[in-house]
């Protein structure tokens, strides 16, 4: 079984309406079936006892769903051969966070009945004991030998008594119990009647519980410490032990997506800096914080080792005639009577640093000088050419003579002032914009406007009485493309994707090196880039080299791309997935999954025009296949595969309007 917050979570439970944050859940879809054709889903027909979907699970602010101890919050799965264990083994992985500390045990993935009829099965949950710390993590098991008492594992001493994201993976093998919390193992004690011997065998039919433990013939609560009082991001339940091998990657999977579960307190953080203020005297440090805590990988820094080299004239530019030293200065035309041209080598802190950088940041940055005039004009410029595809000064690279005049040069002096008194803050900066009406405009003709006589008076939009229109980057087709199929890895920070170059010339994601099974579909942010080799999708959407400087891109339109978008493998697998979405939103009626195609698509509803024709093709399509012999269900979803496909091709997808 495979529950996870961010994928086939409904408010209905019919699997029509998808719930939004803040919305009751009466459906969590498995996303893994185990061989189930109904699939193991999670429901709550009681409105007051459905979880709450959320939005601020971890560092990545994942979806998750909220359930609340004074409700009695639960959801029920259905018993499945699918659910009981295929041998004597069993693994369980969930991704947790408490809202509230209580004294008492709290329920997390529960599968047994305890009214003395039944062997019990398995249960995890966070296990409150006298003398012990609490808020361990345990496994436990009903015992086939003696009806009402169990046995299993619980953490012998680490408590996870916070509010704080947790992943806990639990793992039974032969009747050996081991736990590990946030990626590592941990000590594991005897819990109940040792050694467990679970009967996963048992014909009886117990449901599986999620987030409480419940008498299942009754449907009552079995006492206050029934139920969970937190969010669940995640829950992976696998019928076997897993070897060590494919536990890691279940973990990095869950890393990858939520971030790490080990958060250092700021306090802590600022104290080490504060001790240790240059990374060289950090390492005693690090290692003590380490030592505790996940491994994070190699640091890479840039530090001094030594005094700076001097820089010598060169006579007839000849690197072996060195004549007088330059000492390090200023540009004077960006300097005043007031600023130093020169910066003097100084200890910091009587550290190894010349100070050099620090005199540099503090110069380009002090007020009212004209490095910081310049400096914050030409910030200000770059994010209004990303944000309006051309800057207030068009040649944003360069601010001189040669260079392109401001359209509106009191605009610039405006939004440069602006951004320095608000302390250089580039997301104020960002929402100001974003929050005009400039911003705010069609591409097309504004109402009551025109058109023919605008652009003779001004094709190139220098008045901006329009918004421009606008291809979107290399990096942002591919990923729209995947948010569409609903494929788009949301994960933060990581390690990057690592690329294949084919034989025939394409270069694609090597799916032998995925750190994770969803790696490759992470945003492209995270693809591995070297030099010219760059996947064959965003190359030929002029994605730039990285080993120059490219301060404004220059889209082209040229026949690869429509070429590459028909052709490429990716686009075909996400029209696939794109369908599969569009057939657990909408069903098998025709008109209502063209209707979610465009809005999953370009954001609005298809005209007249476009529902006739796209249903005209899905009837047609189904037709012809079914003719030739296929499975009408094969067929209807092969048709609405090629309706997605050539939707991911339309220009409204690529182009922002």
């Amino acid at each position: 079984m495979w529950l996870r917050a961010d994928r086939g979570v409904y408010v209905d439970g019919d699997a029509t309406t998808p719930a939004r944050p803040g919305q009751a859940v009466t459906l969590w879809k498995d996303q893994l079936a185990g061989g189930n054709t109904a699939a193991n889903d999670a429901r709550q027909a009681a409105q007051t006892a459905r979880p709450i979907l959320v939005d601020d699970f971890g560092r990545s602010r994942s979806p998750a769903l909220r359930f609340r101890f004074g409700s009695g919050s639960h959801l029920r799965v259905k018993d499945h051969l699918s659910l009981r264990s295929s041998g004597a083994g069993l693994t369980v992985f969930v991704m947790y966070r408490l809202n509230e500390i209580r004294k008492s045990d709290a329920q997390l993935v529960t599968k047994y009945a305890e009214d003395g009829r039944s062997h019990g099965n398995w249960g995890v949950d966070l296990f409150q004991q006298s003398g012990k710390p609490p808020n361990r993590p345990r496994i436990y098991f009903g015992n086939p030998a003696k009806p009402n008492a169990y046995g299993g594992g619980a953490v012998a001493k680490h408590s996870v008594s916070d509010q704080l994201p947790h992943q806990l993976t639990m793992v039974y093998d032969a009747g050996k119990v081991a736990i590990r919390v946030d990626g590592k193992p941990r000590e594991v004690e005897a819990a109940g009647d040792p050694p467990p011997s679970p009967a996963f065998d048992v014909k009886e039919t117990i449901d599986l519980l999620v987030g409480a433990r419940v008498v299942t013939e009754t449907g009552g609560n079995h006492g206050a410490g029934s139920f969970f009082p937190g969010d669940i991001a995640e829950i992976l339940v696998y019928r076997h032990a897993l070897p060590g091998k494919e536990i890691a990657r279940v973990e990095q999977y869950l890393v990858g997506k939520y971030g790490p579960t080990i958060e250092v307190p700021d306090s802590e953080i600022a104290a080490a800096l504060r001790v240790d203020p240059h990374a060289i005297r950090l390492r005693s440090r690090l290692a003590t914080l380490a030592a505790s805590r996940k491994e994070w990988g190699k640091i890479q820094p840039l530090i001094d080792v030594g005094p700076p080299p001097a820089t010598h004239l060169l006579e007839g530019g000849d690197y072996l005639s060195p004549a007088d030293v330059v000492a390090p200065g200023f540009i004077k035309v960006l300097s005043d009577g007031t600023n130093p041209d020169q910066v003097a080598d100084e200890n910091v802190d009587g550290s190894q640093t010349s100070g050099r950088r620090m005199a540099l940041a503090n110069w380009i940055t002090r007020p009212d000088a004209p490095s910081s005039a310049l400096l914050s004009r030409v910030m200000v410029n770059r994010v209004w050419q990303h944000l309006f595809g051309t800057g207030l000064v068009a040649t944003s690279e360069n601010f001189g003579v040669s260079g392109t005049p401001p359209t509106h040069p009191e605009l610039l002096e405006w939004l440069a002032n602006d951004f320095v008194t608000g302390g250089w803050r580039v997301k104020a900066l960002i929402r100001n914009l974003m929050t005009s009406s400039v911003y705010r405009q069609a591409s097309w003709r504004p109402r009551g406007m025109d058109r023919a006589l605008a652009m003779s008076q001004d094709s190139e939009n220098r008045l901006l009485w329009r918004m421009r229109l606008r291809r979107l980057d290399a990096e942002a087709i591919r990923d729209s493309v995947l948010a569409v199929s609903g494929r788009l890895d949301r994960g933060m920070s990581g390690p990057p994707i690592r690329l294949n170059a084919r034989p025939d010339g394409l270069v694609v994601v090597d799916d032998g090196k995925l750190s994770t099974p969803s790696a490759k579909w992470r945003r492209s942010v995270y693809l591995m880039h070297r030099r010219a080799f760059n996947l064959s999708l965003l190359t030929a959407f002029d994605q730039p080299l990285v080993a120059t400087t490219c301060s404004r891109r220059s889209p082209t339109a040229v026949v690869s791309q429509s070429l590459t978008m028909i052709n490429d493998a990716f686009v075909f697998e996400q029209a696939g997935h794109f369908a599969d979405r569009v057939l657990e939103m909408a069903g098998d009626t025709i008109e209502s999954q063209v209707v979610i195609a465009f809005r999953l698509a370009v954001a609005r509803e298809p005209t007249v025009v476009e529902l006739q024709a796209c249903s005209q093709l899905l009837k047609s399509q189904r037709a012809r296949l079914v003719g030739q012999g296929g499975e009408l269900r094969v067929a209807t979803r092969t048709a609405l595969v090629r309706l997605c496909h050539t939707i991911l091709n339309t220009s409204e997808l690529l182009y922002a309007e």
